[in-house]
């Protein structure tokens, strides 16, 4: 439509003084062709470094199918292995969900530490990660649930659960002499600490660092223990 002789033809049989104005228009046109060839060029090559991209993921994701069978597989038998140990199976799905998403896995500042006990070897450290939080408190955790959980394990095996007697208390159960015992974990002016003790604390984190290394004998004098083993990373090793 723009060829040379088309428009020679046109500016030939147009009016003197709309040559001018025809001759403008060819040259506004002529820009915005070129302006439309290049921003197709560039399209296309986004296209082509998109479709790459899209090859790359998709074989990415091909690579992982495999790991994401396993591990789906080996979360139904330990979700399995739970109820079958008589956790319930609101508490089964409380725990899944708490391990997808740690934000949500706690309530409030009381999980807010920069220095908190790490568990190697089922030992406590002082180093422990926010990653390994879910050793530690559970909630959704009934009182039987933690009988469940605690029977048959070794002293100084524990667990963090909300109380249900105290709304925004938590309730500490731990194995002493072979038995599972229960302390009323209080919170006062935001820290929390045992009734009748000094050692009060800014986070739950820093409360079990420590009883890791220091005995619950000051807050009851059967309790001469320490807080050894987190209770979840034990379960996670049965059969």
């Amino acid at each position: 439509l723009f060829c040379d002789f088309e428009f020679f033809r046109f500016q030939e049989e147009a009016p003197v003084h709309e040559r001018q104005r025809l001759k403008d228009n060819r040259e506004l046109l002529l820009c915005r062709i070129d302006t439309l060839k290049c921003h197709k060029k560039k399209l296309n090559e986004e296209i082509r470094k998109t479709s790459g991209r899209l090859r790359h993921l998709e074989c990415e994701l091909n690579s992982i199918k495999p790991d994401f069978l396993y591990l789906y597989r080996r979360r139904e038998r330990l979700t399995k292995m739970l109820q079958n140990k008589g956790l319930s199976s609101m508490t089964v799905q409380n725990l899944l969900q708490n391990f997808f998403n740690a934000d949500d896995y706690f309530k409030g500042s009381a999980l807010v530490s920069n220095g908190s006990p790490n568990f190697a070897d089922g030992a406590a450290t002082h180093t422990f990660s926010p990653t390994d939080s879910s050793s530690l408190i559970i909630t959704g955790c009934s009182k039987q649930d933690c009988v469940n959980l605690l029977t048959g394990k070794s002293d100084g095996t524990f667990l963090v659960r909300s109380s249900e007697s105290r709304s925004g208390f938590y309730a500490l159960s731990v194995v002493c002499g072979g038995k599972i015992h229960n302390c009323l974990i209080e919170c006062k002016d935001d820290k929390y600490g045992f009734a009748g003790t000094d050692a009060w604390f800014p986070s739950l984190y820093e409360f079990v660092s420590y009883y890791s290394s220091h005995s619950l004998k000051d807050h009851n004098s059967d309790l001469d223990i320490q807080l050894l083993y987190p209770v979840m990373p034990l379960a996670s090793k049965l059969p």
